[in-house]
């Protein structure tokens, strides 16, 4: 004695369901933020990020100041004449990449 039709195709239905939330569970697991991936960020870091800033801005290295505004802002929007400008704080896990940029552009990270 086996199911009738109905009952088949819902059971199939089901395990089609199943299969697709099964997926659909491990694609949140995979993007599901967790503690050791959230950057740390102390008040150092800020200070060099800034000081680093500053120092591409008001450096004469057009090049130098273009990476320091690239790390910060992530888009630009413009539409009928309005601007919309999308950034970020960057935080790099090797400050001192931000140090060797300044030393290779010569700039004084003093400002």
């Amino acid at each position: 004695m086996g199911l009738s039709p109905s009952l088949k195709e819902k059971l199939t239905k089901r395990e089609g369901e199943k299969e697709r939330l099964k997926a659909e569970i491990a694609l949140l697991e995979r993007t599901l933020v967790r503690e050791p991936d959230i950057a740390h960020i102390t008040e150092v870091m800020i200070d060099d990020w800034l000081v680093y800033v500053r120092a591409a801005l008001q450096s004469d290295d057009l090049e130098l100041a273009r990476r320091a505004l690239r790390q910060f802002v992530s888009k630009i929007v413009v539409k009928n004449g309005e601007g919309e400008i999308y950034y970020t704080f960057p935080v790099l896990e090797n400050s001192d990449k931000r140090r060797d940029d300044l030393v290779k552009g010569s700039v004084d990270p003093t400002g």
